[in-house]
């Protein structure tokens, strides 16, 4: 009996310690992401740059899909940019909404006009800055709790079941 409430009590603070860390690896992506599109943000509004140039401006350190964009796209310079979105791997934290700005943002890159690339480049960058604010904010006000949920829940399961 003493085992199974080890056990179960370990799973409730394993899933708050988890809970929490998946509020910092949400932020910690979002970071990425506005990080990478200020980069680019910067390129682009100095020079003009080749597709290619831009997404190496923005690739930097972070775990991004912008790597493999950028090899899916010497490999087939002429396909489609709708294809080459649906083969990218995305960070699991990102929401659907995020997701979806960043695959309009990397379309939008696509276009010959400068103008449109900074338009679309600005769009997707403050939107993100406000779903990062969000997530800090969030993880700042949350993430403490989830941790201490997940102990206190355990002890409860552990003396119940003990």
């Amino acid at each position: 009996m003493t085992a199974a409430a080890l056990a179960v009590s370990g799973a409730c603070v394993a899933a708050g310690q988890w809970a929490s860390a998946y509020l910092r690896r949400r932020e910690q992506a979002l970071t990425d992401w506005a990080d990478a599109l200020g980069r680019m943000q910067a390129a682009a509004s100095h020079r003009a740059l080749t597709l290619g140039e831009l997404l190496r401006e923005g690739a930097g350190a972070g775990a991004l899909p912008l790597p493999a964009l950028l090899e899916q796209l010497e490999a087939a310079p002429a396909a489609e940019p709708e294809a080459l979105m649906k083969r990218l791997p995305w960070h699991e934290a990102l929401l659907p909404g995020e997701r979806e700005a960043l695959e309009r943002c990397l379309t939008g890159l696509f276009s010959a006009s400068l103008q449109e690339q900074a338009e679309t480049l600005a769009w997707a960058r403050e939107r993100l800055e406000g779903a990062r604010q969000a997530c800090r904010e969030k993880r700042e006000r949350d993430g403490r709790l989830y941790r201490s949920l997940g102990w206190l829940g355990g002890a409860a399961v552990f003396i119940l079941l003990c």
